[in-house]
């Protein structure tokens, strides 16, 4: 006769012996053999009478830790010095914002705060094991910062927000434009490659032209792009008539955007507009020539009202920055 095979043998996490400490706490009269039965069938995990009984005699140090321990750890040992610990995570939280925080200024902070609040406590070094048990206790990870949304004015565009709307409720969404710019560094290469050991890296090429985005609000009309670039005739443009590209080139000794390009492509876009009343918004840009002074420059729109976006606000509430542009970027580098 085949013997039955013995029962698998598991570890509690943390948050398995709070949820078993609370499970008690709520049934008192249950027995040790009962809370073995109790963890087989709810949570399919086996373990002996005596992990119960190490975990209960825990109980009430595991439930005053309930809200802070770290529910995936399967050992947790208590801090020695708590306020320490705790001045630091606050510390964390409240310049996240503000600085880019590394594993070494975590250290030479945790120094500091044992040194003031502890200042007879021996010197401890913070390795790098300590270092990731405090960063696994506290869910802090390595995060990549994305654009500029963190330099955006709040409040600007909580006032702002209700009047813009107000003025595009007025027209349909094909007919809601909006333009935006952007540097493309066209000959960087990837910091990742694919080889057979380790390669040094170089030194990055950063010449970069400058690209004009425009499309509706319903994506039915994607403008052109308009390419600012250094060279007035480059060389890959020879004998091959510019005009016949699905693209407009423009240059300057900068690539950038200046207020004599703005003008070539604000009144080619009103032109290309004939017939119809959009309503174009972009950013406050020095290039960007305001209502005040399109007489000044000679300019006469006849199909387009100009809706200037507050300053420092554009990252937020700017609909070519709200994906359309890194989609473009994303598959010129693929």
């Amino acid at each position: 006769m085949a013997k039955s095979p013995k029962p698998v043998r598991s570890h509690l996490t943390e948050s398995l012996r709070i949820a078993l400490c609370r499970y008690k706490r709520d049934n008192p009269a249950l027995s040790q053999r009962a809370l073995v039965k109790w963890l087989e069938e709810i949570h399919q995990v086996t373990v002996t009478q005596a992990t119960i009984s190490n975990t209960l005699q825990r109980s009430v140090e595991l439930l005053a830790w309930e809200e802070t321990v770290n529910g995936n750890t399967k050992t947790w040992r208590p801090v020695m010095y708590q306020d320490v610990d705790e001045a630091l995570a606050q510390w964390v939280e409240a310049y996240q914002a503000n600085i880019n925080i590394s594993g070494e200024m975590i250290r030479q902070k945790t120094a500091q705060f044992l040194e003031r609040l502890h200042p007879d406590a021996p010197k401890f070094e913070f390795s790098s094991g300590w270092l990731a048990k405090f960063k696994q206790q506290h869910q802090i990870r390595s995060h990549h910062r994305f654009g500029e949304s963190g330099a955006a004015n709040t409040e600007i565009i909580e006032e702002s927000l209700p009047c813009i709307r107000t003025i595009l409720d007025q027209y349909a969404l094909a007919d809601i434009y909006n333009m935006d710019k952007t540097g493309l560094f066209y000959r960087m290469q990837a910091n990742n490659s694919l080889a057979t050991r380790q390669l040094e890296g170089r030194k990055q090429n950063k010449e970069r032209i400058t690209i004009t985005v425009c499309c509706n609000a319903d994506g039915s009309n994607k403008l052109p792009f308009w390419i600012i670039g250094k060279s007035f005739r480059p060389r890959c443009f020879k004998n091959i008539n510019i005009d016949n590209l699905d693209c407009k080139y423009h240059a300057n000794k900068n690539a950038w955007m200046t207020q004599n390009v703005f003008k070539l492509w604000l009144t080619a876009f009103d032109r290309r507009m004939d017939g119809r009343k959009v309503i174009l918004l972009f950013d406050n840009c020095s290039a960007h020539i305001k209502d005040a002074d399109l007489e000044k420059f000679n300019i006469q729109l006849r199909n387009t009202t100009l809706l200037y976006l507050p300053p420092n606000t554009i990252s937020k509430i700017q609909p070519c920055d709200a994906g359309i542009i890194r989609t473009f970027k994303a598959y010129y580098h693929r």
